[in-house]
C-alpha cells in the first residue's frame, strides 16, 4: 500500500494480483478492490479507478472481508494436506 496512507483502487488492484493473493480473475480483483475503497453507503457510485481511501479503513473492511483464519507453518500444512489426502482416499 502506499505510505501516504491512503491507497487508490488501482493500487489495490496491482496488490491483489500479486502474492500472497494472487487473484487470477482480474472482473474479481477490480470489484474486490473497488468494495475496499468506495463507500458502500451511497446508492450510486461513478467508478473512478484513482479513488482514494485510508489504509486503515481498507485494513479494516479486509478483515472482515476475510474472518479469522490461521497461518500455518509448512510442517502443518503437509500434515494437513496429507490428512486429507487419506480422507479422501477413505
Amino acid at each position: 500500500m502506499a505510505t501516504s496512507g491512503e491507497s487508490s483502487i488501482m493500487e489495490l488492484q496491482a496488490i491483489l494480483s500479486q502474492e500472497p493473493f494472487s487473484f487470477d480473475k482480474s472482473e474479481k480483483i477490480k470489484l474486490v478492490s473497488r468494495y475496499l475503497v468506495e463507500n458502500n453507503d451511497e446508492s450510486y457510485i461513478h467508478y473512478n479507478p484513482n479513488t482514494k481511501q485510508m489504509n486503515t479503513i481498507i485494513l479494516s473492511i479486509f478483515r472482515k472481508l476475510t474472518g479469522k483464519y490461521t497461518i500455518f507453518t509448512e510442517e502443518e500444512e503437509q500434515e494437513n494436506f496429507e490428512f486429507f489426502c487419506y480422507v479422501r482416499e477413505w
